[in-house]
Formats: C-alpha cells, sequence, structure tokens
C-alpha cells in the first residue's frame, strides 16, 4: 500500500488510506467509474493537506475546496508541476462522469486504459507533493517514526532530524505518535 506518511493531518491521512485501498479493489474488480472518482478525491486531500501544512489555506477554507479549486491553487501556490497541473484536468473531466447524463450526453467512455492513467497520476501527485512538502516542511512526525523502526544507522543522526523537524511536528511526535507506537511496541 502508498505510504502516506507525508500527510500531516490525520483524519486526511487515514481517509487516504482507505481510498488508495479502495481504489486498488476497484482495479481489480474493473470498477473503472470507481478508480476515476477514488483518483480524484486522493489527489484533492493530498492537496489540501499541503495547503493545509503550508499556511496556504486555513481549515475551513480547505475543507471548502472542491477539486477544481484545489487542482488550481495547486499551480498557484506552485505546488503542482505545469505537466502534473496538466495531467489533473483530465481526472478532473473523468471525474464528473459520476454524473449519469453526462456520460450519455458526451458519449464518454470509462475503461481499463483511463482507470490506468488515473491510478498513475495518484503516483504522480504523491511523489511531486511528498517532495515539495519535504523541502519545505520536513518530515513529519510519522516519517521519524519509520525510520527509527527501519534503519539502523539513524541512531547517528536523529539528533539532526529531531533539530530540524517542524514545531508542529515535534509535538506531534511527542504528545501523540511516540506513545502510540510505544504502546503498539509492548
Amino acid at each position: 500500500m502508498e505510504s502516506f506518511n507525508f500527510i500531516t493531518d490525520e483524519h486526511f491521512r487515514i481517509s487516504l488510506e482507505t481510498d488508495f485501498s479502495e481504489m486498488k479493489k476497484c482495479i481489480e474488480a474493473k470498477a473503472w467509474k470507481a478508480v476515476h472518482v477514488l483518483a480524484g478525491s486522493i489527489i484533492e486531500a493530498v492537496l489540501i493537506d499541503y495547503l493545509l501544512a503550508e499556511g496556504q489555506v486555513t481549515r475551513a477554507e480547505a475543507l471548502k475546496l472542491d477539486f477544481g479549486k484545489a487542482i488550481n491553487l495547486g499551480k498557484e501556490k506552485n505546488i503542482l508541476s505545469q505537466k502534473t497541473f496538466d495531467l489533473t484536468s483530465v481526472i478532473k473531466e473523468y471525474r464528473n462522469l459520476i454524473h449519469p447524463g453526462r456520460i450519455i450526453r458526451l458519449k464518454e467512455k470509462v475503461n481499463s486504459n483511463s482507470a490506468q492513467v488515473a491510478c498513475s497520476l495518484v503516483d504522480i501527485v504523491i511523489d511531486e507533493i511528498s517532495s515539495k512538502k519535504y523541502e519545505n516542511y520536513g518530515y513529519t512526525a510519522e516519517q521519524i517514526i519509520q525510520k527509527l523502526e527501519r534503519d539502523s544507522s539513524v541512531n547517528a543522526i536523529i539528533i539532526h532530524l529531531l533539530k530540524s523537524l517542524n514545531p508542529i511536528e515535534i509535538e506531534r511526535l511527542l504528545l501523540k505518535v511516540l506513545p502510540e507506537k510505544y504502546l503498539e511496541w509492548l
């Protein structure tokens, strides 16, 4: 499963993990329309989390954004590259096919090819935003824990990682993520 450990908002992370899992199941079930809707939802949530973490929008504003506005803001704020922005417009149009009259009126077909494009775009957006988020925001608390669990050489650099951690993430690490992980390890 895709790792959403770069997502700072816990509710978005849980929603993303669920949506990503469902999207993969929809591919296996050949539910092409559902794949498009879920891909759009995942991209929208990743963008909104980034906008929130960077202070580009308030939580109230973020929760009112629709897919089109989120991708436009992503381009305006240089979160998405021009290529990725252009590709998201394709998903936006397919996502609008949720309305039955639109499919009939436009004589559109939703098939495995377009569903694969949607899934690939999810991966492209995740890669692009996780990289940009690390550049601007640093590691998340979950990424620090994951590093501690998987990298035996991290002990030599953990002090440096913690010093560069965003203050919000330090608080989350100490008050939420570490205690939860500690109970899990017990």
